[in-house]
């Protein structure tokens, strides 16, 4: 929440809409849904396009694998957004095991046992950085971070 709240400040939200704690941030989320129309067609066809994509953009390719993903997926997507709105994007029913507060419940025990045992904490430390660049290389994708040669596209070599 703070870092939304400090996020809005410098992207020049007026203060009449920031807000400084979870709960005055709710009540405008409450607020801003009231006025919000259901999704149409098109909301509904991108929002399973994401999520069904999900695991082939990080290079997910054995389709059982693919599947267990996007249904993991759904179930988080569908608590985090709640039951009518997932609804209204047709997404599959979701279990009623509570997935977020179990993956809440994983990281604080991760943290705890990291206080105790510092080894733990810098393989999970380094484990988690190795991840994330490893979701930002996209050296294979075909994506350059070459820089154009030239100001103008038309004048420029292939870059």
């Amino acid at each position: 929440m703070a870092v939304w709240t400090y996020d809005g400040w410098v992207m020049g939200v007026p203060d009449e809409l920031i807000r400084h704690s979870q709960a005055e941030w709710l009540r405008l989320y409450e607020v801003g849904s009231m006025c919000e129309p259901p999704p149409d067609i098109d909301a509904i066809a991108l929002a399973n396009c994401i999520i069904n994509s999900a695991p082939v953009v990080i290079g997910m390719t054995e389709p059982r694998e693919r599947a267990d993903y996007a249904r993991y997926a759904y179930r988080i997507s569908r608590e985090l957004i709640g039951d009518e709105r997932a609804d209204q994007l047709n997404f599959p029913p979701g279990n009623r095991f509570p997935t977020l507060p179990w993956l809440r419940a994983q990281e604080h025990l991760k943290r705890r046992l990291g206080k105790f045992l510092p080894l733990m904490r810098t393989t999970r430390r380094r484990r988690s950085f190795t991840h994330l660049l490893g979701l930002t290389d996209l050296g294979e994708a075909g994506i350059s971070y070459r820089l154009p040669d030239h100001v103008r596209s038309d004048a420029s070599s292939r870059w």
